[in-house]
């Protein structure tokens, strides 16, 4: 059996930063009517960011993330942090899981966008930005981003989205609807999503397997997409020494594939219609004993149930399957945070349980794969201060007991496996601040990724007109070693990592001869080297704000399998975001990315770049309407091998240029009480409503 395989990571790093400004007003101990004669409106500061035991504190208060459409938009400003249009987000090139209040949100990628667009941007207070958690966090987990909303105003909020547009073919949508309530001891939100989202993608494909002849095929992928959402938080303070918690979101998803591949000679079709249901669930407590002590106890459950049913026609054979798959997954954690004179001490545990069962039918013959896991860590960080600086030291050991099988009714084959493993992982980071306010912090880590049931399952299902999919049952953990600095002062930032991995799970492809069939393998050894800086700065009275990133990233990977591999080559990213604000509600935005060619030894990727464009113009305190274009320059992404005796290329234009219109109206009640203006005042008015 032939076998080449791909590596592909995908880089990429943000930095931001902006200016506004606050205006106060006084008035005189007096009962009579005053007059205002004159109102003077100052620039408000910039983003206020300051490193606090060891996270970067950005204050957004009263700045233009403040005036963005969304939360999402706003997010493009913060500095150091990048966000992409698939709701991934990083801080300093390390991939980030966001927190509400300080707890863990199980929301991600697309989910997490739907969330952060219906969220007012004036409800967020503060962000926490850590690219180095503790022993706290799990092995998976590479940086923190903390949403700390502001919960002092009492008020409520009603807001309706609406976007359409067209792509290359077909119309997209979507609708939101979001309600806010806030009192004093307790905070109520809840929304409802819905997404419409076609792509059309064209290309062509080259292979040649063995001594066969170069296969040369055009390629059509049409793809609808439907989904719902809906999200639903609350958070009650009993007392002041006591926050309950709970969300729950709940989302449905129909998708519908059709691929294509054909030439003068060939034609090939395939068909995957899926449906998916998930349920997310979660509950929290945190109570304070005293000024020095706290416990955070919660638990989260997800239930995520999905129905595929796929087909594939090439001369006059027809192969027919479906896909069951229910996955429940039971989390539970306890963390108790007491200080010393040591400093902040931090002890706890957490437990996941996840079962998933997985009926493969090829026809009426179903081959099953069971795949279960239990991963019970324990662990202890300390953090001190010391000098000028924070140093975090961290110790966590993670049991993991994997258990799972596969059987193929059809040979009456059928293969079971047991994986159980200790880890033994440490972190340690140190974070200082000069007299001059430049800020630093360097890390070192060692993590581990366990390969997950879809690693596992040997299962061949069909992926496109082209390719199979199946995991690989031996599939081992990966191991990460990685060291990083980053540096920042007013808008500057400059960051750098190396990261070792060993034995580091990667797509891989395999061919019998006739099939070719993506999957996973080991790779030996991955050497990854990443340096970048990022800048952000407010010109001209604030008219412009900018963001740009420019990083130059090399990988080398070193397998005893093949020898032969080609010499990497390092490339570059370069990415900037840029707001103009022309006053009376009305901005325009521009975004552009840059990837340079590259080449790591087993793949190389073409240059690639995107630009899109929006315009927002406020009407009034309530309306908006925002025109958008994206990837107006339409380049295609292509692909080429590099192993002995397998060739394959393939040039595809995405369907992810678009030109749309997003109108939002908003209600928001008022945050303060009112007052009778003929009884005595106090000599200060420290709040006016608006």
């Amino acid at each position: 059996m032939n076998k080449f395989s791909i590596f592909s990571p995908v880089l990429i790093f943000g930095l931001s930063q902006a200016q506004t400004s606050q205006t106060k007003s006084q008035s005189k101990d007096s009962l009579q009517t005053q007059t205002i004669k004159t109102v003077v409106m100052k620039k408000l500061p910039a983003m206020n960011v300051r490193k606090k035991e060891g996270k970067y504190e950005v204050v957004v208060s009263n700045t233009n993330f403040q005036k963005t459409q969304n939360a999402w938009e706003g997010m493009k400003l913060v500095p150091m942090l990048d966000i992409n249009k698939d709701g991934e987000m990083s801080i300093f090139n390390k991939a980030a899981i966001v927190e509400i209040n300080g707890m863990q949100s199980e929301l991600r990628g697309k989910d997490l966008k739907n969330f952060l667009e219906s969220l007012d941007p004036k409800s967020i207070k503060k962000l926490e930005l850590n690219p180095n958690p503790n022993a706290s966090y799990g092995t998976e987990v590479n940086a923190v981003i903390n949403i700390i909303l502001d919960q002092s105003k009492q008020n409520y909020r009603l807001g309706i989205n609406a976007t359409g547009g067209k792509h290359r073919k077909d119309f997209y949508g979507t609708n939101n609807i979001n309600y806010a309530l806030n009192g004093k001891k307790t905070q109520f939100y809840i929304s409802y999503n819905y997404d419409n989202s076609p792509e059309y993608n064209t290309g062509n494909i080259k292979q040649k397997i063995g001594n066969k002849d170069l296969l040369s095929i055009e390629n059509i992928d049409d793809n609808k997409e439907h989904s719902h959402q809906a999200f639903i938080d609350l958070n009650i303070s009993p007392s002041e020494k006591d926050n309950l918690s709970f969300s729950g979101t709940l989302s449905y998803d129909k998708s519908k594939n059709n691929n294509q591949t054909f030439n003068d000679d060939f034609l090939k079709t395939t068909q995957e219609n899926t449906v998916s249901k998930k349920l997310q669930l979660s509950q929290n407590w945190k109570h304070i004993f005293n000024e020095n002590t706290s416990l955070k106890i919660g638990t989260y459950q997800i239930f995520s149930k999905s129905d595929s049913h796929n087909s594939a026609t090439s001369a006059g054979q027809f192969i027919s399957q479906d896909i069951k798959n229910t996955t429940p997954i039971y989390i539970g954690y306890a963390d108790l945070n007491f200080k010393t004179k040591w400093g902040l001490s931090s002890v706890g545990s957490r437990y996941t349980n996840t079962d998933v069962t997985n009926n493969n039918y090829n026809f009426d013959t179903n081959s099953p794969f069971h795949y279960k896991e239990q991963v019970a860590a324990v662990y202890f960080n300390q953090s001190i201060p010391l000098g000028k600086g924070n140093l975090n030291l961290g110790i966590r050991n993670e049991s993991s007991f994997i258990d799972y099988d596969f059987s193929d009714l059809a040979t009456k084959e059928s293969y079971k496996n047991k994986k159980n493993y200790s880890n033994l992982l440490y972190n340690t980071d140190y974070s200082w601040a000069t007299q001059g306010q430049r800020m630093y912090a360097i890390s070192f880590r060692k993590q581990i990724r366990r390969p997950n049931y879809a690693y596992l399952n040997p299962f061949a299902k069909i992926h496109n007109s082209n390719t199979l999919f199946a995991g690989d049952s031996e599939i081992s953990p990966q191991k990460i070693y990685s060291l990083s600095l980053n540096t920042f002062k007013k808008g500057w930032g400059i960051f750098s990592e190396f990261q070792y991995m060993k034995d580091m799970a990667g797509i891989f492809f395999k061919t019998d001869g006739k099939n070719i069939i993506q999957s996973y393998r080991n790779f030996d050894n991955v050497y990854v080297y990443g340096l970048g800086t990022q800048y952000s700065h407010s010109f001209f009275n604030e008219f412009w704000t900018t963001k740009t990133t420019i990083m130059g990233s090399y990988i080398n990977v070193k397998d005893k399998t093949y020898q032969t591999l080609a010499k990497s080559k390092p490339f570059f990213q370069f990415i900037s975001y840029n707001t103009f604000d022309f006053g009376k509600g009305l901005q325009f935005n521009i975004e552009y990315y840059l990837q340079s060619p590259n080449n790591i030894g087993l793949m190389t990727q073409s240059a690639m770049q995107s630009l899109g464009l929006g315009l927002t113009k406020k009407i009034n305190q309530n309306l908006s309407i925002i025109l958008n274009t994206n990837d107006i320059l339409r380049t295609k992404k292509k692909n080429e091998t590099h192993i002995p005796e397998v060739y394959y290329a393939d040039s595809m234009l995405y369907d992810t240029q678009s030109f749309g219109i997003t109108v939002q109206w908003n209600i928001t009640g008022k945050n303060y009480k009112k007052i009778n203006i003929n009884q005595n005042q106090p000599s200060e008015v420290n709040r006016l409503g608006k």
